[in-house]
């Protein structure tokens, strides 16, 4: 998995809770640090340091849950907010840490493992989409009914409108919007529908290139679609679907899918290659897109060593213009 910030975490492999405890607030001077402190790995929680160790390279990420602004949020979520308090006070715990010293996070291990049995080997993407995704869900308003993001005329209109009840820290943080464009051959009319992300998830190419920018050039490739049934004409008629970013999020997350299943499972190991001046997604972009810059620089990796089935993660991250091996 890799994490970039607007100007990305890579993952080597791709596999894939209540809490009884009082909530307790912390209250942290609006300056506080957290210096690079390493994590115990317990068991095979390799998967959720170093996402985590990614994760704590967002600095306005990691400042709101040290400030703790989510406990003044007035609008009615889906879930209270168990993780988010969790992840608030592992962060008070760790900005007392000093650099040369080590954190043994029992907490979170504690609420993840009934998602994630901990006698067994986990995916380090599974586990930060889980993370975000339950802190989604403890600060975003209910959508409202018959909710949805199809047929909406721009990006503009769009982001609003998804913005407008996904408005937590997990969403200006980590999320973007992809606008599906489906044109009909028969009646050339064209159905729009957006889809918000936390990651884009990359398959490696067909021709064998192993730079970043040519596996998102496939991402990004039209569809041709067999027997697409056209709501206007009502004809099932040949289509053709493309894809572009409707709106780019301050931090962008890549996944990328190592495991190859056919002819049988196996890791792909090769190397990327990433532009040492980062990489942008301009050519991407709809013709409305929203948000400011395209650019991005790769802040974080979460690496998987071993096999398929078996190994252990390490991260390597951009902490204080020093990059630094989380193992």
């Amino acid at each position: 998995m890799e994490l970039c910030e607007k100007l990305v975490k890579e993952e080597q492999k791709s596999n894939k809770s209540t809490l009884k405890q009082k909530d307790s607030l912390i209250n942290l001077p609006s300056n506080s640090k957290i210096q690079p402190v390493g994590l115990v790995n317990r068991g095979t929680y390799c998967f959720a340091n170093s996402g985590l160790q990614c994760l704590l390279t967002v600095d306005n990420f990691i400042q709101y849950f040290l400030n703790s602004e989510y406990t003044s949020l007035k609008n009615k979520s889906i879930r209270k907010k168990h993780i988010s308090l969790v992840f608030s006070r592992f962060l008070a715990d760790l900005s007392r840490k000093s650099s040369r010293s080590y954190f043994d996070h029992s907490e979170i291990r504690n609420i993840i493992s009934q998602r994630f049995d901990p006698t067994i080997h986990h995916d380090c993407q599974e586990f930060i989409r889980f993370f975000l995704s339950e802190m989604q869900d403890e600060m975003n308003s209910k959508p409202p009914k018959n909710y949805t993001l199809e047929d909406i005329k721009t990006s503009k209109l769009a982001k609003e409108k998804y913005f407008s009840c996904h408005d937590s820290i997990i969403d200006q943080t980590f999320a973007g919007l992809l606008k599906s464009q489906v044109t009909c051959h028969s009646c050339k009319n064209e159905s729009i529908t957006y889809d918000p992300f936390l990651d884009l998830s990359l398959h490696f190419n067909k021709n064998g290139s192993r730079k970043i920018n040519t596996m998102l050039d496939e991402f990004f490739d039209d569809e041709n679609i067999n027997g697409y049934a056209c709501e206007k004409c009502k004809k099932r008629s040949k289509a053709t679907k493309s894809t572009s970013i409707a709106h780019l999020p301050p931090v962008l997350m890549i996944h990328l899918m190592r495991i190859s299943m056919a002819p049988k499972k196996q890791k792909i190991n090769e190397m990327i290659h990433y532009e040492k001046d980062g990489f942008t997604l301009k050519k991407f972009m709809s013709s409305d897109s929203t948000g400011a810059g395209s650019g991005y620089s790769l802040k974080a990796i979460a690496i998987h060593i071993g096999s398929p089935d078996f190994g252990h993660y390490i991260a390597l991250c951009k902490r204080e213009n020093k990059v630094l091996s989380e193992i």
